[in-house]
């Protein structure tokens, strides 16, 4: 490929990136870069898929940050129950043996819980 091929191709990443990060104020351009690997890269190909891969990574971003400063993703409103947690919010009501939560809690992050009703 020649130097105008592959700037053609640097710049629909670019392109492609930036507009993965859009609505996501705690995930930059620059986050979604530092994670992709060579092969998440070649994927450039297939721009209608690549496009949905980069936004779902961005989205996953964004929810690990959520959860490493201890905030509730807004999707999770629903009073769940963890074995290891106790009573959290999840993106829906179920018992599960261990959820994202886990991992901020053995790390000292503060989770958010449901409040009592009554209480």
């Amino acid at each position: 490929m020649n130097k105008t091929g592959k700037n053609i191709k640097k710049f629909t990443l670019l392109k492609l990136v930036d507009a993965s990060c859009q609505g996501l104020p705690d995930v930059s351009a620059s986050a979604l870069l530092g994670v992709l690997t060579p092969q998440d890269i070649t994927g450039i190909s297939n721009t209608d898929n690549f496009a949905l891969y980069l936004r779902e990574m961005a989205c996953t971003l964004s929810l690990a940050e959520h959860i490493a400063r201890g905030a509730c993703p807004m999707e999770w409103n629903s009073r769940a129950h963890c074995d290891g947690c106790g009573d959290v919010f999840l993106w829906a009501a179920v018992s599960v043996p261990s959820c994202p939560w886990c991992v901020a809690r053995e790390h000292g992050v503060k989770i958010p819980r449901p409040a009592e009703v009554g209480a």
